[in-house]
């Protein structure tokens, strides 16, 4: 009977816990998610310049069928700046890259130095903020306004010199990863028969 519905069991004993079960615990992306992230929200809607500076800071390859190599992240810029009308290599070969300062998890952020003399960077609010020597007013109430949408929150900034510091904050980009229906339906099953549902 199990077969007839496509499950595949290798120790009865659990498929037998599992009606014992009161908490699943879940990844998110590529399970509860479709693993394509998209832009959902520039703050504030200077999407144009947002967006071109975000995206002179990627390493990732957007393919004309818009598919790509590289970080779910760069891909998701890169389309939307693609929509806007930029093109990365574009950016590329008009303002070759001078310096890079690859995405670090304690530094977090990512620069890239290009031939024009300005620094582009991307990366967390709270480590752009001591970099930039201005902060637009709301700022942090936008990207607070973002993560209880549950977007994911990345601060842009640019600026000039010997290195990434005293930069101009640009505002926020803030991205999502759909959920795949069919995970909508199965959380909502899961609730219903009493089960709580964690995401790792």
């Amino acid at each position: 009977r199990m077969a007839s519905r496509q499950v595949l069991v290798r120790h009865l004993h659990a498929v037998e816990s599992l009606g014992c079960a009161t908490v699943i615990c879940t990844d998110k992306t590529g399970t509860l998610t479709a693993g394509i992230m998209k832009v959902r929200e520039v703050w504030p809607a200077d999407n144009l310049t947002i967006l071109k500076s975000a995206a002179s800071c990627c390493d990732a390859e957007l393919n004309t069928d818009g598919t790509g190599i590289g970080d779910p992240t760069e891909l998701a810029i890169l389309t939307a700046a693609r929509e806007l009308g930029m093109e990365r290599q574009v950016i590329e070969n008009t303002f070759p890259r001078k310096t890079v300062i690859p995405f670090d998890s304690i530094l977090m952020f990512m620069a890239i130095e290009r031939e024009d003399g300005i620094w582009y960077v991307k990366g967390a609010l709270e480590a752009l903020t001591l970099r930039c020597d201005n902060m637009p007013k709301d700022i942090q109430t936008a990207a607070a306004d973002m993560a209880l949408k549950g977007l994911r929150v990345l601060a842009v900034a640019t600026g000039s010199g010997s290195a990434p510091e005293h930069l101009t904050m640009l505002g926020l980009i803030g991205m999502a990863d759909p959920p795949r229906p069919e995970a909508i339906a199965a959380v909502a099953a899961a609730r219903q028969a009493g089960v709580r549902v964690v995401m790792i």
